[in-house]
């Protein structure tokens, strides 16, 4: 991914969406955007460090070292998120309602995710976890695409960053069912 505007990398896009992994470049390293069902988490690269905002607040920089650990806002205060920033390069997110974890290191973004716990109902650049190798270039409305450089534009956020216009396939295209057996 080479560009400054937001792109959806993994979503829960079934019908009650809890979760939504962005990224963008910001000089050479990656800004990500963490929404839950109740927050906004940006970590963005500021020079060597990270900041973080939670919510749109103001922000605090991630010292290396520390463990950031954002409750649920219910009476159980669950954790939402577990942030730790373990070197200059390397910054590792759990999320543990989602069973998923993100590790930023540098230019380089991982996401891990429990295969049964979004199967198939995962959307993004990241693909669906269905184990179909054929339907990886799946697009937002379903389409099935055939070039990365489509795909990667059909989960432009902000579609104002885009530079050059893209096909606008609307209900012509080939679209992908999600089968029932696949969501056992």
């Amino acid at each position: 991914m080479n560009s400054s505007c937001w792109h959806l990398i993994a979503s829960d896009c079934s019908e009650n969406t809890n979760l939504a992994v962005l990224l963008k470049e910001i000089a050479s390293r990656r800004a990500v955007r963490i929404i839950t069902k109740s927050r906004i988490i940006e970590l963005t690269p500021s020079g060597v460090e990270y900041i973080m905002r939670v919510n749109n607040d103001d922000g605090h920089r991630l010292p290396v070292g520390e463990l950031v650990v954002i409750e649920s806002e219910t009476a159980d205060k669950i954790p939402e998120a577990r942030i730790l920033k373990w070197s200059g390069e390397l910054l590792e997110v759990e999320l543990p309602q989602y069973q998923a974890r993100l590790r930023i290191v540098g230019p380089a973004v991982k996401l891990m995710l429990e295969p049964m716990f979004l199967r198939n109902r995962l959307c993004g650049i990241c693909g669906d976890m269905n184990g179909e190798s054929s339907q990886d270039l799946i697009g937002p409305k379903r389409c099935l695409l055939f070039g990365a450089r489509e795909f990667q534009a059909a989960y432009m956020v902000d579609k104002t960053c885009q530079r050059d216009p893209l096909p606008n396939y609307g209900d012509d295209c080939v679209k992908v069912k999600r089968e029932p057996w696949m969501l056992d």
